[in-house]
């Protein structure tokens, strides 16, 4: 018999619940990643794009990424995708931002 683990359990729905919820951007932005257009995204491809978010999150260019930068990254983000400024992300803003994405 396997042994369940509350805790596991919930992190992994978390877990499909947004991927659920980001993987259509994810999927639109997967087309930027591929940078020469091959159709297939380089191990370095990957990382490129991995270090130049880093860099954009690492506000005072120290290298390092304290919570206060992620917090605030993850805040302009959430703020971006609030197209009236509600303090809510809906549905329809999420749809508008991913047919956006597709243009």
């Amino acid at each position: 018999m396997i042994k369940t683990f509350p805790a596991l359990k919930a992190a992994f729905v978390s877990s499909l619940f947004a991927i659920a919820l980001v993987g259509p951007v994810m999927a639109a932005g997967l087309l930027d990643l591929d940078a020469n257009k091959d159709g297939s995204i380089s191990s370095a491809e990957a990382q490129s794009v991995i270090e130049s978010q880093f860099d954009k999150m690492d506000a005072n260019h120290d290298g390092q990424m304290s919570k206060a930068e992620y917090t605030d990254a993850r805040l302009a983000e959430l703020s971006r995708l609030d197209a009236n400024n509600d303090g809510e992300i809906t549905r329809s803003e999420l749809r508008e931002q991913l047919r956006a994405m597709r243009r």
